[in-house]
């Protein structure tokens, strides 16, 4: 994960050497089945990075079948993406030699489907001895299909799918079937037939779970009264929370705030309810609603004080002490994220904060906020948060000065507000080329580089 980040910020080498360290940890480990989990990981990582061999090095060491042909079909994709199709089309082939059950049948028939190959996955399908599997398999070659304008094809593949849940005689494999169909038919818009295939589902959760899902599809959709409708029904009191809570917010941002308020009543899990509340809150301020705006977050925390899982609470802490520091309680907002127990969670809440607040008052405004913050760890990450969202076009010569004079700035903190800079420098002023390639030796700027000469020509 540490790897898959530096790459992204342009950290190539410091990438490189994280994911060297993450392999030799892997080689360490003594179960197989551990050690064939974090390997296809690793394979899965150095393909994105665009290193194919040592990808495919990383996979043969893999012990068992099933990892080989999950890390043959992520290197496959990622192969795709990157318009190497002869060498994706030979990795998914490699990928079917390994397959030795009916769930890697199924999962790489997803990753044809997924890739364009709509023939190959159908095919691949039939391989597939296990009906659930099978059906979960054509449900989701479906949606592809339908994606890609096949209508068609993707009304028989659902109805292939239909025919092998239907012939399924384990009730438990049944009722996962109805349930993966209609969530399937739910994001293709099919909302009655969705509809149809939930009622047929025993199972109370499962059948809870689908009608939630619906609901929230409906709601994407505009159709707010039929979401609650069918929400309001669901029996499992967590699956109705979720939908409901969606439900709320897409109420609050259309603007219906007593009817959000009114739907956000109805959810039973305080985690759900928090989530709805906190959202409301938001919209109110945007509405200029002050005092209800800070009603709605002061009901958001007294839920949130009632939840016993320790990551959902953690989670609805952090989610109001956010929108408190939106609308300008920085007291609050500290005090409330003060309360989150996960330091992980805590700190990327700071940071959070920081770049919030530097998006809506600008970089010297918010240095101003920053005194109104007394513990030193807020202090420190929202720091980090303001630096890391500093942009190019707004970051002259001076706030870098200042940026870089600040306490408590962390080495990549630093280094990213020099690399903001020098690229503010490239493409908005005019730098003496040795300049320029000091900036590259010591800031991995080649890429910027590259593509203003491609802009020049």
């Amino acid at each position: 994960d540490i790897s898959s980040e530096m790459s992204k910020q342009g950290k190539i080498k410091d990438a490189e050497t994280v994911l060297n360290e993450a392999l030799w940890c892997a080689s360490g480990i003594s179960d197989d089945w551990g050690k064939s989990y974090a390997l296809k990981g690793i394979s899965s990582e150095l393909v994105k990075q665009g290193k194919v061999g040592e990808a495919l090095f990383c996979f043969r060491v893999i012990s068992k079948d099933w990892r080989k042909s999950e890390a043959l079909a992520a290197i496959s994709t990622e192969l795709v993406k990157k318009g190497k199709l002869q060498e994706a089309e030979t990795a998914m082939q490699e990928a079917l030699a390994f397959v030795s059950w009916s769930g890697d049948l199924a999962s790489i028939a997803a990753e044809l489907a997924k890739q364009g190959k709509l023939q190959e996955a159908i095919a691949c399908t039939s391989g597939i001895s296990n009906d659930w599997y099978k059906s979960h398999a054509l449900s989701s070659i479906s949606t592809e299909l339908l994606k890609q304008g096949k209508v068609e094809e993707a009304e028989t593949a659902m109805q292939q799918a239909l025919a092998c849940a239907s012939g399924i005689s384990d009730d438990d494999d049944k009722q996962r079937a109805l349930l993966s169909i209609s969530t399937e038919l739910a994001k293709q818009g099919k909302l009655q037939e969705a509809l149809a295939c939930a009622s047929g589902i025993r199972d109370d959760w499962q059948k809870s779970e689908a009608f939630s899902f619906i609901s929230i599809e409906l709601a994407k959709q505009g159709k707010v009264e039929e979401a609650l409708s069918y929400a309001t029904g669901i029996s499992d009191e967590f699956e109705k929370s979720k939908a409901l809570s969606f439900i709320s917010k897409e109420l609050s941002k259309g603007g219906s705030v007593e009817e959000a308020l009114a739907c956000a009543s109805g959810i039973s899990d305080d985690w759900k309810k928090s989530e709805a509340l906190s959202s409301l809150s938001s919209e109110l301020s945007k509405q200029g609603k002050v005092e209800e705006a800070e009603t709605a977050l002061q009901e958001a925390l007294a839920c949130a004080s009632g939840i016993s899982n320790n990551r959902e609470k953690n989670e609805a802490l952090s989610s109001i002490s956010t929108e408190l520091a939106q609308q300008g309680n920085w007291q609050l907002a500290e005090s409330t994220a003060k309360e989150i127990t996960q330091q992980a969670t805590r700190q990327k809440c700071w940071q959070q904060m920081g770049k919030d607040t530097y998006v809506a008052k600008g970089y010297q405004e918010t240095l101003q906020v920053l005194q109104c913050f007394t513990n030193a760890e807020a202090q420190e990450h929202i720091l980090q948060g303001i630096t890391q969202a500093l942009q190019v076009d707004d970051i002259t010569k001076e706030v870098a000065h200042l940026a870089l004079k600040l306490p408590a700035q962390k080495v990549q903190s630093m280094e990213h507000v020099m690399q903001v800079h020098a690229i503010h420098q490239l493409f908005f002023e005019e730098v003496p080329p040795a300049q320029l390639q000091r900036y590259n030796r010591t800031l991995n700027l080649q890429w910027a580089m590259d593509l203003k000469a491609q802009m020049e020509n």
